[in-house]
Parts: C-alpha cells; sequence; structure tokens
C-alpha cells in the first residue's frame, strides 16, 4: 500500500524537493502532511485544518461531479453553488459508486457541496475494485527497445493509435516492408473507440505527453534519435532505419537544432497564420507548424516537453500530472473535453512558437521546423506542386524526397471528395500510392506482398493507453483486408 506521502507526490507529480509549485492551499496540505522532510509553514500561511481526503477547493460557478478543474483532486472537490444545482451534484454523486463521501455546508445564499473519492495508486487496482489513479512509471515494459535486430543507432520510431484504423494498418504496412521497428503508444485495442470512432487523437496528450513519459520510464540513451507521427502517415521506401537516422541527423546539424518539426501549408488554429509567416524564412516552401511528425535527440525531446507543457499550462504541471489525467479519464469520457491533456497541441505549438514581438520564445530555441519538406510532406490540400519520381512522393518546388508523407484532414479521403484538404491530383491518393510502393521504388526495390503475423510480431510493438505494458495483437484482426487497397 502507499504511503498517505506517496500518494500526495503521485496524485500531484512532485516530491518534498519542489513542494512549493502547488498552489497555496495544496502547499500548506502538503507541509501539514509531514511530507517535506520536518520542513516548517510559512509563518504567513495558516494552513487548513483538514485532512487530506476533506481538502475543500472552491470551484466558481457550478459544475457537476466529478470536478472538472485540472487542478483539483480527482478525489475531493468543493462546489460552490445554489441549493438546486448543489442537489444536482449531490445526486450525480451519489450515483456514481466511486464516490465515497457526500456534505452539503449551509452558506446562505450559497452552499457548499464537498465530493470525494479515495485515490487508488499503483498495485491497488485489484484490492480496491476500481481502476487506479496514477500513472505508475515503474510498470512500462521497455523490452521492446532490445528486440532482435534494433540496434542503439537506430531510431525510435514512434506513433499513436488508441483503436484499429485503416490509417494505422496502411502505415504499419509500410514501416514494416521498409524493415523499420514501430511502436504504437496509446493503445487500448477495440476499446478505444469510446471517445469517438476514431484510432487516432488530435491532443497533447497523444503526440507530447505520452512519447515524454515512455523516454522518462524506459531510460532511452540521450543520443538516439526518436521520430514520432500521426498514425495517418506513409513510410516512404526505400528508408530503412539507418537511412532515417542518418536523415534525421543531417538536418538537425544544418539548422544547430535538437528537434524539428512538421510543417503545413496551412496555418491552423488560422488566428497565428501572420506571425508564424513572418517569421519564417523567406525560402520556407511551407511556413505553419504541423505536430503531426516531429523527430530529434532523446535527451533533448523529453526536457523540452516538460518545458513546454510547463508553459502552455500557466504553471508548473508535470508529465507525471498529466498522465494521471489519461488515467481518471478512461472511466470517465466526460473527462475527455475537461483536462488540458486533451487540448490540441497544434494549437498550443501554433500560439507559444512565435512571441508577440515576432521572435522565437525562448522555450523553441534549439527546435525548427521542417521549412524545406526534407523529412515530412503534409498532404492536406496539396497535390500541384507534388511529383511521383520512381513511384515515391517528391516536392516539386526543390525536388525533396521526404521520408513520410502525412495525410492529415481531409487529405485522408480515398477519392479526393474531401470539400476541404483534399488532394487535388488523383496520383497521390493513398491506395494509389501504396500501390506503387507495393510495386517496387524504380530502383531495383523488390514488390512486397501483404503483411504476415511474424512481420507485425517483429516490426510492431503496442503499448497499453495507461500502463505503458506490451499487448499482443493478431493482424488479421486489427487489419481487415477491406482497409486495405
Amino acid at each position: 500500500m502507499l504511503t498517505h506521502c506517496q500518494k500526495l507526490e503521485l496524485e500531484y507529480g512532485i516530491s518534498y524537493n519542489d513542494w512549493g509549485r502547488l498552489p497555496i492551499m495544496m502547499q500548506a496540505e502538503y507541509k501539514q502532511s509531514s511530507c517535506t522532510g520536518g520542513m516548517q509553514s510559512n509563518t504567513d500561511m495558516e494552513p487548513p485544518q483538514i485532512s487530506f481526503t476533506q481538502r475543500p477547493v472552491t470551484v466558481k460557478g457550478t459544475v457537476d461531479f466529478p470536478c472538472g478543474e485540472r487542478e483539483l483532486s480527482w478525489m475531493a472537490c468543493q462546489i460552490r453553488c445554489s441549493s438546486a444545482s448543489c442537489q444536482n451534484a449531490l445526486d450525480i454523486c451519489l450515483a456514481d459508486s466511486r464516490c465515497t463521501h457526500v456534505s452539503v455546508l449551509p452558506n446562505e445564499p450559497h452552499g457548499f457541496a464537498t465530493l470525494k473519492r479515495p485515490i487508488i495508486g499503483p498495485g491497488e487496482e485489484e484490492e480496491s475494485g476500481h481502476p487506479r489513479d496514477v500513472f505508475d512509471p515503474t510498470e512500462a515494459e521497455c523490452g521492446f527497445l532490445k528486440k532482435e535486430g534494433i540496434s542503439e543507432a537506430d531510431p525510435l520510431v514512434l506513433t499513436y493509435s488508441s483503436a484499429p484504423s485503416e490509417n494505422l494498418c496502411l502505415y504499419i504496412e509500410t514501416a514494416v516492408k521498409n524493415k523499420v521497428h514501430v511502436t504504437v503508444l496509446g493503445w487500448e485495442g477495440w476499446k478505444g473507440n469510446r471517445f469517438g470512432s476514431r484510432g487516432h487523437s488530435f491532443h497533447l496528450g497523444s503526440k507530447l505527453i505520452l512519447p515524454t513519459a515512455l523516454l522518462r520510464a524506459c531510460s532511452v540513451p540521450p543520443g538516439r534519435i526518436v521520430l514520432f507521427s500521426d498514425d495517418d502517415v506513409l513510410l516512404q521506401p526505400p528508408h530503412g532505419a539507418s537511412k532515417i537516422a542518418s536523415r534525421i541527423n543531417e538536418v538537425l546539424d544544418r539548422y544547430e537544432a535538437n528537434l524539428v518539426i512538421s510543417t503545413e501549408h496551412d496555418c491552423f488554429p488560422p488566428q497565428f497564420e501572420e506571425k508564424l509567416k513572418a517569421y519564417a524564412p523567406s525560402n520556407a516552401i511551407y511556413q505553419c507548424p504541423n505536430t503531426g511528425a516531429w523527430a530529434g535527440y532523446a535527451g533533448h525531446v523529453g526536457p523540452f516537453f516538460e518545458s513546454f507543457v510547463q508553459e502552455i499550462d500557466g504553471k508548473d504541471k508535470s508529465i507525471q500530472g498529466f498522465m494521471n489525467e489519461r488515467m481518471r479519464s478512461r472511466t470517465d469520457p466526460s473527462l475527455f473535453g475537461r483536462y488540458k491533456s486533451f487540448s490540441n497541441d497544434q494549437a498550443a505549438v501554433s500560439e507559444i512558437y512565435i512571441q508577440e514581438n515576432g521572435q522565437k520564445s525562448k522555450v523553441f530555441d534549439d527546435v525548427t521546423l521542417d521549412y524545406q519538406t526534407e523529412l515530412f510532406q503534409s498532404m492536406f490540400d496539396m497535390g500541384i506542386e507534388l511529383n511521383l519520381v520512381e513511384n515515391r512522393v517528391q516536392n516539386s518546388v526543390n525536388s525533396a524526397k521526404p521520408l513520410l508523407v502525412h495525410y492529415n484532414g481531409g487529405a485522408k479521403a480515398a477519392d479526393g471528395s474531401a470539400p476541404k484538404g483534399g488532394i487535388i491530383d488523383t496520383t497521390f491518393h493513398r491506395p494509389k500510392l501504396i500501390n506503387s510502393y507495393r510495386n517496387g521504388d524504380g530502383s531495383g526495390g523488390k514488390p512486397w506482398g501483404r503483411v504476415t503475423q511474424q512481420e507485425l510480431e517483429t516490426f510492431v510493438t503496442f503499448l497499453d493507453s495507461f500502463t505503458m505494458t506490451e499487448v499482443y495483437e493478431q493482424y488479421d484482426a486489427i487489419c481487415p483486408s477491406a482497409w486495405l487497397p
């Protein structure tokens, strides 16, 4: 069982060395609990005379249980409300078996509804009968890093997909046939569609937090290249692991950067377009960041994203704290839209990348964008400036043949029917392009057939969305023939 102090540290992602990052009331509680190594409370701050499981935190306005504010503990919250809305909140709590305490404190003309449930820590799930509320990084299974045939010189290739999809299956095919090992983060199998039928989600927790948590849990060597992408990409042949690492190293060296982020034709959200395009170099092919693909050195990626999420959250918010939010969301989809970890990652990058004075934000000092599409080609609203050379996509502006072709947005439409973002030239629709790949690359590459179960097990690792333990899948079960052109 966890000690009281361990529960506090897992809940907030802190230790006694950095307790000061907590809001004032939580600082008082943390000191009062004797978790700070004997540190005395600030004389100017009177700690509340309450226990951890009864901590009241005031939320403005009416909210339903569980609390919507991300800085609050999942297990206890206090709601400022009128009598009618208090009763509504209490009814919701009483109907939830996880809610262990309900009380109303009279305070005319308003009332306070206090709702709470216990924190479930590592190792307590089966004992309590409830899913745990905190992420335990010691459970992550990192054996995939040493699979047969994998070298530390190879890039660590990551994607995010919560459920089987056509996107993922086409990506897996191009990775496997290029003999590139891929690790799928966020995997829930067919249950992964609980937030709507989408196997890939465009949020902060998927693209930035999960990769960072994995790098920390598995102690990836700092000099190793990490390549992350959405699952709606195709890996262009012939790009094996060594060629991928070489190309990424070359781009990072040239820009004197530690991380490179993909670009696209249109800026999303559009309100940041003016400052992004004003900052971009004059010869940039695309000027807008697309967080659906990025690459960098492991030793930089983790610290950078930790700094970045603190920047967007407006206060120190740990990776552990974001991972805890993901744990809580799995039993309550209503939390999906409330937690910061489910906010749009591309909007966050676009907003912060360039400051109001037109200069790049300090947090992005050693980060660059793939302005010349040397590594990533976004396909949204594309077609005119692309060529097909040796059965591979080439940008006609600078003859770049990117590693990844990213079918973002409406570009995924097989027949170009998307009203916005569909690909103009049908040559580049995914079914046609992947058939071109299957026929060889025009330079001696051999045609390939359907992915086998052995190839899947050799080159693809699925990690559970919440525990990062390995999940084994059958290729025919997750990639039915109907999804493959």
